[in-house]
């Protein structure tokens, strides 16, 4: 049993993850940036993304399965990318990256706030992630690790995510709780 199943099984009901081909879901497995813009657009709008005409990025080929939902974060301003241009599709999501991303889907067109106190033991109040790692614990979203820390740098797997989308679909706006 895992302390994950139930977030895991919700995301499947969801329709936000169907899994892989073998019809497993990897849950140990880190969350790539271009699987982390489908769970989104997903969980957001209850289908999968349509078929690009044009490359959000340039890294991101217009024939990519995850290039709708890549555009679609652009669009919303969720990601912006790289300050090189690109989105790095492949690269792992960090737990800070995950959570702007997150903060930016509920709260449109928002600034990301700053931060006064630390979050977390881990995360200082000059982490450019700071506001929205605070976010993510006020939303009831992030309780942190046992020894207290968030670890900001860490790569997200794949269960945690589906952990994180459970948490905030109960406690959040309409971005993250519809359709």
């Amino acid at each position: 049993y895992s302390a994950f199943c139930g977030s895991i099984a919700w995301l499947k009901t969801r329709q936000v993850s169907s899994g892989y081909a073998d019809g497993g879901f990897q849950p140990t497995a880190s969350l790539s940036r271009q699987a982390m813009a489908a769970f989104l657009y997903r969980l957001s709008r209850g289908q999968d993304a349509p078929a690009c005409t044009a490359a959000p990025f340039p890294d991101v080929a217009s024939t990519s399965t995850f290039c709708g939902a890549i555009a679609w974060l652009k669009t919303q301003h969720v990601s912006a990318g790289y300050a090189d241009g690109g989105f790095h599709p492949v690269t792992p999501m960090s737990r800070q990256a995950m959570a702007a991303f997150l903060f930016r889907l509920d709260n449109p067109g928002a600034t990301q706030p700053t931060c006064s106190a630390r979050p977390f033991p881990d995360v200082a109040t000059t982490n450019t992630f700071c506001g929205a790692i605070a976010w993510l614990k006020t939303q009831q979203a992030s309780a942190g690790y046992a020894d207290g820390g968030f670890h900001p740098a860490t790569v997200m797997s794949r269960q945690a995510m589906a952990a994180f989308l459970y948490r905030l679909n109960t406690t959040a706006s309409p971005a993250i709780s519809n359709p």
